[in-house]
């Protein structure tokens, strides 16, 4: 389950912070 969700945050952190530049704050959008 973990695995899964930080996959989608992942995926939705890195278009969230190619749009808006923050997606660093997501752990591991920041990886």
């Amino acid at each position: 389950m973990c695995v899964e969700l930080f996959s989608l945050r992942d995926k939705v952190a890195l278009v969230t912070g190619a749009g808006k530049g923050h997606g660093k704050i997501d752990g591991p959008g920041a990886l």
